[in-house]
């Protein structure tokens, strides 16, 4: 019994032992690699071991180093800024190309729209816009016995149009109508009266009116005006008048005109129109007079509207 209790505990410690002698091995081995890799190197002449430079220094080339420096600034954060005015690209004015057709049966003709030679839309000039206006004229007459002085309004409204309903899709590539008449009225001086429709719709219901063509409506309020001196001459009348009137985003607006004299136009711009040529290098000129806002316009197969 004592011998394998005696046995038992050899083996217990057989472990540690195989473990340490591995480990002088390995130590013993190291250290043989280490010597001989002295002898070696003790062994290489001075002149091998040192490390001799040769060849000539690199010229860099300009267009590199330029580059470069552009990119390092780039990285930094600190970027070039790109300049998107005029039209030398083609970021935000993408290149339009037309066909041409050649009117002596040749094939047609791709050609692109520049500034050059513009084609298309490019090709649109506005030649002229003229303003669209409301008119009143006051004017101061005697009577027939010439005792008593009459008080006339002119209205001649050009701003009122439609197109024409009855060419349904294609009304607004037709002219439109003008709506507004001239229109008269005759009022005595009436203190408080307030405002005086004046128009010539006679044909449009009032609420219709209201409703859908509010801006047409033109009012009159006719507060006052002075005595002729001497009593002959009418002429010198001034007017005490407002002329109210609504725009076409529904803000209604007074104009005043304290002192206006006899005869005077009142002019009022309400809207503009403008003319249009069309020319090319290909095209015979094409004019486009008297065009409104939303009439639309077909120019070498491009659909415009007026805005």
């Amino acid at each position: 019994m004592e011998k394998l209790q005696k046995l038992k505990g050899v083996l217990d410690h057989l472990e540690k032992i195989i473990l340490g002698i591995v480990l002088i091995a390995v130590a013993a081995i190291s250290v043989l690699k280490l010597l001989e890799a002295r002898k070696a190197i003790a062994g290489v002449a001075k002149d091998q071991r040192d490390i001799t430079l040769s060849g000539s220094s690199y010229e860099s080339d300009t267009n590199l180093t330029s580059k470069l420096n552009e990119l390092i600034v780039h990285a930094s954060g600190r970027p070039v800024p790109l300049v998107l005015e005029g039209s030398n690209h083609m970021v935000f004015n993408p290149r339009k190309w037309k066909e041409i057709v050649i009117t002596n049966g040749g094939d047609p003709l791709l050609v692109p729209d520049s500034e050059q030679e513009p084609l298309g839309v490019s090709a649109l000039q506005v030649t002229n816009i003229t303003p669209v206006n409301l008119i009143v004229v006051p004017e101061a007459k005697l009577s027939a016995a010439k005792n008593k002085v009459l008080y006339q309004f002119t209205v001649t409204d050009y701003y009122p149009m439609q197109f024409n309903a009855r060419f349904g899709m294609l009304a607004t590539f037709l002219p439109h109508m003008t709506m507004g008449k001239s229109v008269s009225k005759r009022l005595t001086l009436v203190a408080n009266r307030g405002p005086i429709e004046l128009h010539s719709f006679a044909n449009w219901p009032r609420a219709t009116l209201y409703q859908l063509h509010r801006d047409w409506v033109v009012k009159v309020n006719f507060k006052g005006a002075t005595a002729p001196v001497p009593s002959e001459n009418v002429d010198n009348v001034f007017f005490n008048l407002d002329v109210i009137y609504t725009k076409s985003d529904g803000i209604t607006v007074t104009n005043q005109y304290p002192n206006w004299r006899s005869k005077a136009p009142i002019g009022i711009t309400r809207a503009r129109q403008a003319d249009f040529l069309y020319r090319t290098k290909y095209h015979d000129p094409k004019a486009y007079r008297g065009y409104r806002v939303g009439r639309q316009i077909m120019v070498d197969g491009e659909c415009l509207r007026i805005i």
